[in-house]
């Protein structure tokens, strides 16, 4: 086998095994997008629809605490803040993807391309160095994909907390209509 023979072999293995990073990377994000979705656009849902049902049918009020009124923009903030965050996290995917595409495209053009030329694009993880962090902020550009990650998380799940607080201050108003007797608050 020729080196020619040999170096397009290799760049067809390579641009085979990047476009399966590439489509695990897009099923990843799809994954992620749709967990987020799911917590963030369904599950306070899921927390009011279940008073509503446990409250059958009854008027309810919402205390007029002004932390009430803090928790719900709270809510507010925490979903634009995920929104902003998952949005970076599918950001950071697509640019690798186009990275790797833009390789495969080098190397489809010209298939006896030198593999280092064309795998320059690509940008190499630096190896696990402590001495190398001096600063916090070293550290978190370094793993900012993974804090994005911790910090979306971790807002879905100060958001569930905020919703079961507003749903504690929901008072339940009793029915008038039924006999005095069902008017105590046992």
């Amino acid at each position: 086998m020729s080196e020619g023979e040999s170096r397009k072999e290799l760049a067809s293995a390579v641009v085979e095994y990047l476009s399966k990073e590439i489509e695990t990377t897009i099923n990843t994000l799809t994954t992620f997008r749709t967990k987020i979705a799911f917590a963030v656009m369904i599950g306070p849902f899921l927390g009011f629809g279940s008073f509503l049902v446990t409250a059958k049918g009854n008027r309810f009020l919402i205390e007029s605490d002004p932390l009430v009124w803090l928790a719900i923009g709270f809510e507010g903030v925490c979903f634009l803040t995920i929104a902003y965050v998952c949005a970076r996290i599918e950001g950071a995917g697509w640019r690798r993807c186009d990275q790797w595409r833009e390789t495969i495209v080098a190397l489809h053009g010209n298939p006896s391309l030198d593999l280092e030329a064309a795998m320059k694009k690509i940008e190499k993880r630096p190896s696990w160095n402590w001495k190398r962090w001096t600063k916090l902020s070293d550290w978190l550009e370094q793993h900012k994909i993974k804090c994005a990650y911790l910090v979306a998380y971790f807002l879905i799940f100060a958001s569930f907390v905020a919703v079961v607080f507003i749903i504690s201050k929901v008072k339940v108003m009793p029915d008038l209509s039924a006999s005095p007797a069902a008017w105590s608050t046992k």
